[in-house]
């Protein structure tokens, strides 16, 4: 059984550079993001690590969302 990861967008050069992201998109993604923040990559390399480590050996079947609290409810 494997794990699942879902990061939702990264600010890497690539992303920067798309011209949805320099015309707006950027901003509306952080508008509906809790923590009103796009990480890079290195910001959710702890996440990929510990389900890449032997403390996740008991974790199956999920999929772990690392987001930022985009689009969550009430946020």
């Amino acid at each position: 059984m494997g794990v699942g990861l879902g990061p939702g967008f990264i600010e890497t050069e690539r992303t920067m550079n798309r011209e949805d992201w320099k015309s707006g998109r950027r901003q509306a993604y952080m508008d509906r993001t809790l923590l009103k923040h796009v990480p890079k990559p290195e910001e959710i390399v702890g996440a990929v690590l510990f389900l890449a480590s032997e403390d996740s050996n008991h974790i199956t079947g999920e999929f772990l969302v690392v987001n930022g609290g985009y689009g969550m409810v009430g946020g």
